[in-house]
């Protein structure tokens, strides 16, 4: 069905279903009952009949194999040639590979001097289909040339047929399309000879004829091969045939840039190849639902139906270049997506690709693909590889650096919580009048240790004790030399009897008693506890909101804004 080479896989597997039906009839003119053969004990002792029936009656290649090998082996004792023949025509079928070879090239070497009826002519047909198979065009051509050669001195129109078909497919593999066109026309004249009986093969070669037609832009042309096959499937009730061409006729919209149409015309008949698990026909019509979708911009939808052909990619599938646009649109797409990964991926995929589609197709003269050739692609790669690997390096110093900021945010989170343990644990402290960190007022008793005479420090220490229930510390005006004046002393004694009883500076001594006063007062009057910190601290004796501050941290070891929180807390 479908454009270009996809349509090389069908004919082979059409082509050999020709073959088979021509091979069955071969093999049954060749074996026409055996009269008056011994049965003996022993495979070799057994008549050519008996040995042919014990073949077609097994299911098991190893015994069939041994049954053949015996016919031969009998065949050549009894000097009968074409049995010989027609035995290793079947050993050929039983093997692969080396094997089948050298069967079908006894074949040759004992007929192709001596042709007989169907040698060499089918041995070398079935050569030519083992090289079609594997891409190797070149001797596939010289078999189906040989094949035709035979063919034609035994006037055996089926298989002149076959070898022309065949070698339109290739020729039209290998790009030689006027050439493919001509062998085709050939073709269509045959079938038309007796369509009764080739109706199969003419729906064949309309469906060859219009493709050839579109590889070589004749629209027109493929368009009307294409119509006469769609109608002659429906005539001839053939539903797979008639979806071939459905499909092909959805290709066909998309040449000429109907895209609308092209598109419904291939998602209608998608089901079809998808429930007859087709994968080569699904493969190219899910290529052009890819093309279909990219032409309306579609890319999320024509990447999901170039990756579908990826899933049905096999080392199997008989796939041919125009599959390599899928894997190059995937990794630009990956490209443009900034996909490193899926780029390199689908890089992976093309390259492996290319590797199978070389070994296949060895008789293709162009090897080098024009935007993703393999060397081009291997430095691709190396690129990727080398951008992933400094991505890598980048998301290590990426982790590297945000581990250390989740550590740091961590290490502040668990100092934040004891700082606020331990307010919470002085707030308490303060609350209950417990803490440790209250200014001590009633002094050091040992009067020895400072250059004061004891009646002066008596006096200083009573008028203090005075100076504190007066509460006149609340002042904003109050110095070390006001204070001296106020008690009748000299600076000097009143600084060294503070200092040593008080066991604190003067300023110090001053500020712990306004901030233990202020404290008190909070405790038992609510309406301070309405009071903003500037007022508090005005009420206190301090001239403003920062030495308060100071103040009440250095005594108590938490901010009067969390210690006034917190009691607002309390009281709620």
């Amino acid at each position: 069905m479908i454009k270009k080479s996809k349509l090389n896989t069908l004919e082979m597997a059409n082509c050999k279903k020709i073959y088979f039906f021509i091979v069955i009839y071969f093999f049954i003119s060749s074996h026409v009952p055996f009269l008056g053969q011994t049965q003996n004990d022993t495979l070799k002792n057994k008549s050519l009949e008996e040995l042919f029936n014990l073949y077609s009656n097994s299911s098991l290649k190893n015994e069939q194999i041994k049954y053949i090998n015996a016919f031969v082996y009998v065949a050549k004792k009894k000097n009968i040639k074409k049995r010989v023949l027609s035995g290793y025509q079947i050993l050929s079928s039983l093997n692969d590979d080396e094997k089948k070879l050298l069967y079908l090239d006894s074949v040759i070497n004992l007929s192709k001097n001596a042709p007989l009826k169907n040698y060499p002519t089918v041995a070398y047909n079935t050569k030519a289909i083992y090289y079609h198979e594997k891409g190797d065009y070149k001797n596939a051509l010289e078999n189906y040339l040989q094949s035709n050669k035979f063919a034609e001195l035994e006037k055996n129109d089926q298989l002149i047929f076959l070898n022309t078909y065949s070698i339109g497919t290739i020729k039209r593999k290998i790009g030689e399309f006027d050439e493919a066109l001509l062998l085709y026309r050939f073709c269509l004249s045959y079938s038309k000879k007796d369509l009764s009986k080739n109706s199969y093969t003419y729906l064949l070669t309309l469906l060859a004829m219009s493709n050839v037609f579109y590889e070589l832009k004749e629209v027109d042309s493929a368009k009307y091969y294409n119509r006469l096959g769609v109608k002659e499937s429906l005539k001839q009730q053939d539903i797979e045939k008639y979806h071939h061409f459905a499909a092909n006729q959805g290709i066909i919209h998309f040449i000429e840039k109907r895209y609308e149409t092209a598109l419904d015309s291939l998602l209608k008949h998608t089901t079809y190849f998808e429930k007859n698990k087709d994968t080569m026909n699904l493969a190219y019509i899910y290529f052009y639902l890819g093309k279909l979708y990219d032409s309306k911009a579609n890319k999320k939808e024509a990447v999901k139906y170039h990756k579908k052909i990826d899933s049905l990619f096999n080392p199997n599938s008989k796939y041919t270049k125009e599959f390599r646009e899928s894997y190059e649109y995937l990794i630009s797409y990956y490209k443009e997506e900034n996909n490193l990964k899926k780029q390199l991926f689908y890089i992976d995929k093309l390259m492996y690709f290319d590797s199978i589609l070389n070994a296949t197709e060895s008789y293709l003269s162009n090897k080098m693909f024009k935007e993703y050739d393999i060397p081009k692609l291997k430095k691709e790669k190396a690129l990727i590889q080398s951008e992933m690997e400094n991505s890598k390096v980048r998301l290590k110093s990426i982790i590297t650096l945000f581990t250390c900021i989740v550590l740091g945010l961590l290490f502040l989170l668990y100092h934040q919580f004891n700082k606020r343990k331990k307010y919470k644990k002085r707030f308490l402290q303060i609350l209950n009048n417990n803490d440790q960190n209250d200014c001590d007022t009633k002094g050091n008793l040992d009067k020895n240790k400072i250059d004061v005479p004891e009646n002066i420090v008596n006096d200083i220490l009573a008028k203090l004790d005075e100076f504190e229930k007066s509460k006149k510390f609340t002042s904003n005006k109050i110095t070390l030399n006001s204070l001296a004046k106020k008690l009748d002393t000299n600076t000097n004694y009143l600084s060294k009897v503070i200092n040593h009883y008080k066991n604190t500076s003067f300023s110090n001594y001053i500020n712990n008693l306004k901030i233990e006063y202020i404290i008190s007062e909070i405790k038992v009057n609510p309406l301070l506890r309405k009071f903003t910190l500037h007022a508090l601290a005005k009420e206190a004796g301090f001239n403003n909101t920062e030495s308060f501050s100071k103040a009440f941290f250095k005594l108590k070891g938490i901010k009067p804004s969390y210690f006034m929180k917190e009691l607002e807390k309390r009281n709620q």
